[in-house]
């Protein structure tokens, strides 16, 4: 008997097992007398992984791989989306900074402020404008302008003289 094997340990929730060398009645008698507590579904251990019909909020919904054209055109309405709008930015006025030296900062060039002011409606007399007012400041995509053109360059000035003509 020293030879044979020593029998496996069982876990608390099941059965005991008969060795093989045991008679019936031996292993009648190591068996336990109630059934054992079922296990919740949830601690399962040798049962395979389970697959949910619903994704996981982590895990990317599967696609089918979408067609070449199918992905130039999303690609393409991505582009116009980006062009059509641009993010918006935006700059303060204060003591020293005002609508000339954001058009020089943003547009290379100050006489493209009436492009600013006009993009902040109600903004009153442009040099009266209270330092700490908060103003949007369009882009070129946004405006459709060229800064270095000079015609772009002589229709700002043009609009310059138009918004001073009220405060005269």
């Amino acid at each position: 008997k020293a030879d044979a094997p020593a029998p496996a340990p069982t876990a608390p929730h099941s059965r005991a097992k008969a060795a093989p060398e045991d008679t019936g009645a031996e292993a009648a008698a190591e068996a336990p007398t109630q059934a054992p507590s079922p296990q919740p579904a949830s601690e399962s251990i040798d049962l395979p992984e389970v697959v949910s019909d619903h994704p996981s909020p982590k895990a990317p919904k599967a696609s089918p791989d979408p067609s070449p054209k199918t992905k130039k055109a999303g690609a393409e309405a991505a582009a116009e989306a980006q062009k059509a709008k641009p993010a918006a930015r935006y700059d303060r006025i204060s003591k020293t900074r005002y609508l000339t030296t954001m058009a020089r900062e943003y547009y290379g060039d100050y006489n493209l402020w009436p492009y600013i002011y006009d993009a902040n409606p109600g903004l009153g007399h442009p040099d009266r404008i209270r330092p700490g007012t908060r103003v949007r400041i369009p882009s070129v995509q946004e405006l459709g302008i060229n800064p270095k053109d000079p015609s772009t360059i002589r229709r700002a000035k043009n609009r310059g003289i138009a918004i001073y003509k009220p405060y005269r």
